[in-house]
């Protein structure tokens, strides 16, 4: 297992493994206005994902299913694993600076 870096580290490139192993995929969202949740969907047959800020921003997640929301500080990363979700779900995020990218890793 590699390790993570916090904003300012080069992007994680794409990876397609075989045999029984997840595929890894990278994208960015960006999130234009601070203390605004954006609606962040995630695919069908997700087994884990990672999120984090890419600048020095606190995040707030909200679960619009379960009514969770949870405080992620600045340089960290937030990661669910173990999901086998069959159906795609929102998580809803805002940032405490304008103009903020979000990474997110997805493994399906």
């Amino acid at each position: 297992m590699g390790v993570f870096s916090p904003a300012g580290a080069p992007p994680i490139a794409n990876v397609v493994t075989t045999g029984s192993k997840a595929v890894r995929s990278t994208r960015n969202e960006s999130i234009a206005d601070k203390d605004t949740f954006v609606e962040i969907t995630f695919p069908n047959n997700l087994k884990s994902f990672m999120i984090h800020a890419k600048e020095p921003a606190v995040l707030k997640i909200a679960d619009s299913e379960t009514g969770d929301c949870w405080t992620m500080w600045k340089h960290t990363f937030y990661k669910e694993e173990g999901l086998n979700s069959i159906n795609g779900f929102s998580l809803w995020i805002s940032t405490s600076k304008d103009n903020t990218t979000i990474e997110i890793v997805e493994w399906t």
